[in-house]
């Protein structure tokens, strides 16, 4: 069992580690020419960690290896909605199946953490897991029904007010779920 803990807090650090460097390849794509190609590597980098990370969490708990497992398909989809292109009816409907896939690698990274956590006796982080995943939850919902609504004129604009702020929350959700990574990963391997 004990076991358990340090598989998945190392592969949740590295799971952290990766959206660090995302996000410094975000804003390095901002710097002209050169952060374009760092700024890509950077974010294949992160990728790939985020990749191991979860498949080294994999013998820790089930819903690690199913994360895994839809992060790959999720590339799959997104891949082949790229060929589609955004404006098609396709491409809007791998958009809100890619929107509900994200959803479920993060509901099955924080449901496997916390259980961990709750085994080990750190309630608290436990509980953190669960209020980000039903905070993700709630965001693709909205964007979900939002990028359904936007295609009607009159109601696309309150729908995209509505994508506006379920944008924000998401960034908050996003900020919190790196903090879990983070602590749940240190809680862990404790």
């Amino acid at each position: 069992m004990y076991e358990n803990y340090a598989i998945a807090g190392s592969g949740m650090k590295k799971m952290f580690t990766a959206e660090v460097v995302a996000i410094a390849s975000v804003v390095i794509l901002l710097i002209p020419i050169l952060g374009w190609i760092v700024g890509l590597v950077g974010m294949i980098v992160g990728f790939v960690l985020s990749l191991t990370g979860l498949y080294a969490a994999g013998p820790a708990h089930a819903n690690f290896k199913n994360a895994f497992t839809i992060t790959i398909a999720n590339i799959v989809v997104s891949i082949i909605k790229g060929f589609m292109g955004e404006d098609s009816f396709l491409g809007a409907i791998l958009g809100a199946v890619s929107v509900a896939l994200g959803f479920l690698v993060v509901y099955f990274v924080c449901t496997a953490a916390a259980e961990l956590l709750n085994e080990k006796g750190d309630a608290y982080q436990a509980d953190r897991g669960t209020l980000i995943w039903k905070m993700y939850f709630v965001c693709a919902v909205i964007a979900i029904v939002c990028s359904v609504l936007a295609v009607i004129p009159i109601i696309g604009a309150l729908a995209a007010v509505v994508a506006l702020i379920a944008s924000i929350v998401e960034l908050v959700a996003s900020i919190l779920y790196m903090i879990f990574l983070y602590k749940a990963s240190q809680s862990l391997l404790a």
